[in-house]
């Protein structure tokens, strides 16, 4: 068998390849900042909530195996509903995004699914936060609820496609 690593970003950006990409969206050059919102954002966590939640699961397909890894911005609330959380900076008015961009919700989504295979839960919610780089620090949610057989089949297709 072959084993390849690669970290949940590299498999939702790889899929998300096919589509029309605004980059828009996040910026590379403002990491720093990046950075900097995405722990605004995390500062109003509560006391149970858990911020860089680190998540790794293998999937099997065929003659290979996919050991793939990555950190959840957010578990929100993991000791009752659990809520995972994917945070994306960006200079974009959030009055134009209309829902979050298929590689964002498609990490959110593959979080969800490790976390959920990880604690043996059936459903679990998923919300994509969006901040703006602009000084006022708008900030978009988009909340989402999914059961973990819906999670599997996702997560299983983005793999056999990668």
């Amino acid at each position: 068998m072959k084993t390849y690593s690669i970290s949940v970003g590299e498999l939702c950006s790889h899929n998300a390849l096919s589509g029309s990409i605004d980059n828009r969206y996040t910026s590379k050059g403002r990491m720093t900042q990046g950075v900097r919102l995405h722990q605004y954002v995390q500062s109003k966590y509560g006391p149970y909530d858990l911020s860089e939640y680190s998540l790794s699961c293998e999937g099997f397909f065929g003659d290979i195996v996919l050991e793939i890894s990555g950190r959840a911005d957010g578990v929100l609330s993991p000791n009752k509903r659990p809520v995972i959380e994917e945070i994306k900076s960006t200079s974009m008015d959030l009055e134009n995004i209309e829902e979050p961009l298929t590689s964002h919700l498609s990490q959110c989504r593959t979080y969800a699914y490790m976390y959920c295979l990880e604690n043996g839960l059936e459903s679990i919610g998923l919300k994509v936060t969006y901040i703006s780089t602009a000084e006022k620090r708008e900030i978009k949610h988009f909340e989402y609820r999914e059961n973990f057989n819906d999670l599997k089949e996702m997560f299983d297709s983005l793999c056999e496609d990668y």
